[in-house]
């Protein structure tokens, strides 16, 4: 067997062995899946599809799910098929052959009006249906597998081996103010503004958890395009303007006066859009050929579908752009050499923060998402225990260990903890480094109330005016935690007699008609409109106004922590560096904001009963084998910036 680049690694759930994917050293052949035992003795290798770029084991360890991505060859003339290998691992690893490996493949059946055609060739798009990362729920009847350039998800029966559900993903209507971004990285400035573009959200990452006796989706919204020798599809507004004729019907904030004077007033210039890389694989053209829509790469955001039938009930709009830029704005959208040598606002044009990778995990009876910035670093937590209505709670992110751009992630439960508390062990790929968090305290309460805020567009929203109170003496003792909050309900009886009541049937931040698609476009545009945001404005492009957010002050402790309404308090994380083997904690004391910086997020956590997920049960040299496999794999594979 002759193998290339590793590209994934999971452990059984009991612990005893290990599988790894690998692809042939010519991406488009035959790739394997090879065994190993506990102490690394090679046990067995199954011959798979082409580029097998993802391996992850039911919870009860009786299968292994590869995701087959069948990427194309350089020159584009060789495409295999993507699809998912099922693999009965309910046996002795040394004993599996390939009777043992079902493989499902995605077909031109599969292809919907709902999923983009992507590629030069239509008849042939549905080869560009390629997994990149599976998730099973926790009875092992389905897995849920990110398709990642065609910005699309599918649902696999596991028993029956085939999909059940393959479903294009919303766009991402970057014209409203929640959804503003920074277009450009030749502007001279860190500045989110909304802008005519729609998003893609294409996942990379995805996670699950169960909640009510549904199962709930978390994807990273990354982006990626196809970039080959032989076809690509990205390029630079500015390069493509002379096609270019803007439809207002397609955007929720602009009427078609407004747009024509943007073009005429410099749109696609490097300072505005004209930097921004797009697609041009997609149906929103007239009938000459001219581009009615922008349509660029990733959501710079994160997401959180159903799993029953994969309907979004939330993203999170521009709210990790935003918060990078108020609490680490000397790193904003930065694109890294290493550490020390960096771009600011490098990665504007192209994904922004780049949210690759997500973990769930359960503290006490609150469920949380980490989220894992690529370009910028670090990793921004939020209390999802109401699938509808998440909230910020923290932002990890260590300048003194300098490491740069998470890759994989793995939580700890206080359980599995070696010192019983819950930790995050998390490699970093450019940096070359796995640091273990422990976490002593994260923002929120367990005894928090639900809030009344209305979750509809706001004309006049506030604005942070970023100012400080007095910083608090880092020899005091630690605080608790104080929220800030408008809620009647604060102070109160708050308990839920239906909690199912906060369950939203129909998410307001999805719109489910198609009345802004001409007959040439298939895939619905989503309505963000009431999705939450950090900051908003009080100016808009269509206004002829850039807009901008009161820069806060900058930090550079070892770590940022901030709670949902973006005030600051006191924590303490525990970190340890995979060169130490001494816990070596840092209680490290923030000054606390102006509690009249007020945003629109909820400050309080909602009060839930336990979700109910089910951690794995890692032992935590098994973690820490999985984050150092993820480092040199994210090594090997990270493109460098165009």
């Amino acid at each position: 067997m002759e193998a290339g680049d590793l590209t994934s690694v999971a452990v059984h759930p009991n612990g005893n062995y290990i599988a790894l994917s690998a692809p042939a050293k010519d991406k488009t052949k035959p790739g394997h899946v090879v065994f190993y035992s506990d102490t690394g003795k090679y046990l067995n290798d199954l011959t798979v599809g082409s580029l097998p770029d993802m391996v992850t084991f039911t919870k009860d360890g009786t299968r292994l799910l590869v995701a087959i991505e069948g990427e194309p060859s350089d020159d584009y003339k060789v495409n295999p098929e993507g699809s998912v290998s099922i693999i009965d691992t309910s046996g002795v690893p040394a004993e599996l052959n390939n009777s043992h490996v079902r493989t499902t493949p995605l077909t031109q059946e599969h292809m919907n009006e709902s999923i983009r055609e992507l590629g030069p060739n239509k008849s042939e798009a549905y080869l560009n249906l390629e997994p990149e990362y599976i998730v099973t729920d926790d009875s092992g009847k389905y897995a849920y597998v990110t398709i990642q350039e065609s910005n699309a998800i599918a649902k696999l029966d596991i028993e029956n081996g085939e999909f059940v559900q393959v479903q294009g993903l919303p766009y991402k209507d970057h014209s409203l103010p929640e959804n503003a971004i920074d277009p450009s990285d030749k502007d001279g400035k860190k500045e989110l503004r909304p802008v005519p573009v729609l998003g893609m959200l294409q996942p990379d990452g995805i996670d699950s958890y169960e909640y009510n006796g549904e199962t709930y989706l978390l994807i990273a919204n990354e982006g990626d395009s196809q970039d080959y020798e032989g076809y690509s599809e990205e390029v630079r507004v500015k390069d493509i303007k002379d096609d270019i004729e803007l439809d207002a019907k397609y955007y929720e904030d602009y009427t078609q006066e407004e747009l024509d004077a943007l073009v005429a007033n410099g749109l696609f210039d490097d300072d505005q859009l004209g930097r921004l890389k797009v697609t041009t694989s997609h149906k929103f053209r007239d009938e000459n050929g001219k581009y009615n829509v922008l349509v660029t790469f990733s959501g710079r955001s994160f997401s959180i579908l159903k799993g029953s039938d994969l309907s979004m009930v939330y993203d999170s709009g521009n709210d990790i752009e935003q918060r990078i830029k108020d609490i680490l704005p000397e790193r904003f959208n930065a694109n890294y050499e290493d550490f020390n040598e960096l771009e600011v606002d490098g990665r504007s044009d192209d994904k922004g923060p780049e949210v690759e990778s997500i973990e769930v995990g359960t503290i006490g009876n609150q469920t949380y998402a980490f989220v894992g910035l690529e370009r910028v670093g670090g990793v921004m937590i939020y209390n999802i225990t109401n699938p509808t209505a998440p909230e910020f709670t923290q932002y990890l992110y260590d300048e003194q260990n300098k490491d740069v751009s998470p890759e994989g992630i793995t939580f700890v439960s206080a359980e599995d903890s070696p010192t019983g508390k819950p930790m995050l062990i998390v490699s970093f790929e450019l940096s070359g480094t796995t640091s273990t968090f422990e976490l002593d305290e994260i923002g929120g309460s367990e005894q928090a109330h639900p809030n009344d805020q209305d979750n509809t567009k706001n004309d006049n929203p506030p604005v942070n005016d970023g100012e400080d109170n007095d910083t608090i003496d880092s020899n005091d003792e630690k605080p608790e935690i104080e929220h800030h909050s408008e809620d009647p309900l604060v102070g109160q009886n708050s308990a839920i007699e239906n909690p199912d009541a906060l369950i939203s049937e129909t998410p307001s931040n999805v719109r489910n008609d198609s009345s802004q698609l001409n007959n040439n476009s298939t895939v619905q545009p989503a309505d963000f409109s009431t999705a939450p945001v950090d900051t908003q404005y009080n100016n808009t492009m269509k206004n002829q106004k850039s807009v901008s957010q009161s820069e806060q002050p900058k930090h550079h402790l070892a770590t940022e922590t901030h709670n949902q309404n973006g005030t600051k308090y006191n924590t303490s994380i525990n970190k340890t560096s995979t060169t130490n083997t001494i816990l070596d904690k840092e209680d490290v004391n923030l000054d606390k904001q102006n509690a009249s910086n007020d945003h629109s997020h909820s400050t309080e956590a909602q009060q839930l009963p336990n979700t109910g997920q089910s951690q794995s049960q890692l032992p935590l040299w098994v973690s820490l084998i999985l984050g150092a496999c993820l480092l040199l794999i994210g090594r090997k594979q990270r493109p460098k910036k165009k």
